[in-house]
């Protein structure tokens, strides 16, 4: 069964799934101070790490990195994750089971 006919990049564009910035920092940041980022759609901790969702960015990481500085934490890594092809396979294909 075919589910979509287009460019990878309009795909991913059509895709519900948003980026994602993944940071580590010791000591761990403060929901309250995580939760209103610029940008950030979600946040969640795992006991490592806080996986911040984000409508924006530049905008969370440039905020995340002054915040991480006026805490006076240390910054151990970040990652930004963007949805790609594999988000879209599974997205297009969980939506043609409904």
């Amino acid at each position: 069964m075919l589910v979509a006919v287009d460019t990878p990049e309009a795909l991913l564009a059509r895709c519900a799934a948003v980026p994602r910035v993944e940071v580590r920092t010791r000591p761990s940041l403060a929901e309250g101070d995580v939760k209103v980022l610029p940008g950030a759609v979600g946040c969640a901790y795992d006991g490592q790490a806080w996986r911040i969702e984000t409508a924006a960015v530049n905008r969370t990481v440039t905020a995340l990195a002054a915040l991480v500085e006026s805490r006076g934490a240390e910054l151990l890594d970040m990652q930004i994750h963007r949805p790609t092809l594999d988000d879209v396979f599974v997205e297009l294909t969980a939506a043609g089971e409904k």
